[in-house]
């Protein structure tokens, strides 16, 4: 949130004081930050005019666009890199494929890594280490039967000669995550997962205006759904055309590798 501050004009909680161990007269870990104003985009969206979406929307772009302009040669998490807090590292991944459902407990690798290919076989192995170390032998000889498949898979999607380019991405970019009053933008919270990734983690539609495959969803939300789409595609294509080329090399085919690499609970 700090190197955000510092670094873009998206609004994000001052921090005041903090503490990542839990050997403090509270306890537990802590951090004492900014309360900023606004609702969640979530809890308002639905009563937003179509206009007013597309003025959110527009917003939004910006806001993925100073993302965009925050650059890393490697794959990782921000840390503060020396004794002020306006210096910063890039250091191991803090996401939750890293870190949930048992996986904090183990020796995962955790990078930071040079290359996506490095970075996305190294969630492999992790995946493996998970399966064997929870699963039950039935889940492990399928589970783990998969993931080698995937691993064979990696330089088809990531060849050794991919530039290695990283963008800064929220992890969790979505409307409960976003501040509004009205059609201001007045913060943008919850950036524990973030960190530099490959830059189409970034070259997304906002989550909030795709369908979503395990609930219903009417006829007229779909509808809805496409046309802001458009909108957005239109509106990003005119703003940076790298963007859209970056989110059309990513196909359906890709999209699914992704999601069974990075799919903590599988079955």
């Amino acid at each position: 949130m700090e190197y955000v501050r510092l670094n873009t004009n998206i609004p994000v909680p001052k921090i005041y004081y903090w503490s990542s161990s839990i050997d403090n007269p509270v306890g537990a870990e802590y951090i004492l930050m900014e309360r900023l104003p606004g609702r969640r985009l979530c809890n308002v969206w639905s009563d937003y005019t179509m206009e007013k979406k597309k003025i959110i929307l527009s917003k939004v772009i910006d806001i993925q666009l100073a993302l965009k302009k925050l650059t890393f040669s490697k794959i990782g998490s921000v840390f503060f890199g020396g004794k002020s807090n306006d210096q910063f590292k890039i250091g191991q991944v803090v996401e939750i494929d890293f870190f949930v459902n048992g996986r904090a407990t183990l020796l995962m690798e955790r990078g930071p890594f040079n290359t996506a290919k490095e970075y996305v076989l190294a969630a492999i192995r992790n995946q493996i280490l998970h399966c064997r170390t929870f699963r039950s032998q039935d889940q492990q000889n399928r589970l783990i039967s998969m993931y080698e498949k995937l691993c064979k898979l990696v330089p088809k999607y990531f060849p050794d000669d991919e530039r290695n380019k990283f963008v800064l991405t929220h992890g969790d970019f979505d409307s409960s995550n976003i501040l509004v009053d009205d059609t201001e933008i007045t913060g943008v919270i919850d950036w524990e997962c973030s960190g530099a990734l490959p830059m189409e983690c970034l070259c997304t539609y906002p989550i909030w205006i795709t369908d979503n495959p395990m609930a219903e969803i009417i006829k007229e939300e779909s509808e809805e759904n496409l046309m802001l789409q458009e909108f957005f595609r239109d509106e990003m294509l005119h703003r940076d055309q790298e963007f859209i080329s970056v989110f059309d090399k990513l196909d359906e085919e890709k999209n699914k590798f992704y999601s069974a690499v990075f799919n903590q609970d599988q079955v």
